[in-house]
């Protein structure tokens, strides 16, 4: 695993606005959970959330490119939107 290079729990971002330039700070999502042993347990429910999980990995096999990203993403932000609404359902009992 690597440490990110900024430590943002003591970095300090204020400055008095005078001072101030215009920075943006970029993020980019590296994680790649299509091929976690979380993802190998979820494709092995008979649910919901398995079916789909089986489908994009299978779709993900076949895919090249562009089409691979878009389906890696959609894996990640599925998998995200299942247990946000498992924890609104959960709330709402």
């Amino acid at each position: 695993k690597t440490k990110p290079s900024v430590d943002f729990l003591s970095a300090n971002f204020k400055m008095p606005m005078a001072q101030a330039e215009f920075y943006y700070l970029g993020l980019e999502d590296h994680l790649q959970i299509f091929d976690s042993s979380f993802v190998e347990r979820v494709k092995e429910e008979k649910t919901i959330r398995g079916l789909f999980v089986r489908k994009v990995l299978e779709e993900l096999q076949k895919a090249q490119g562009r089409d691979r990203e878009v389906l890696q993403k959609a894996l990640t932000t599925g998998l995200q939107e299942f247990d946000r609404a498992k924890a609104t359902y959960r709330r709402d009992l």
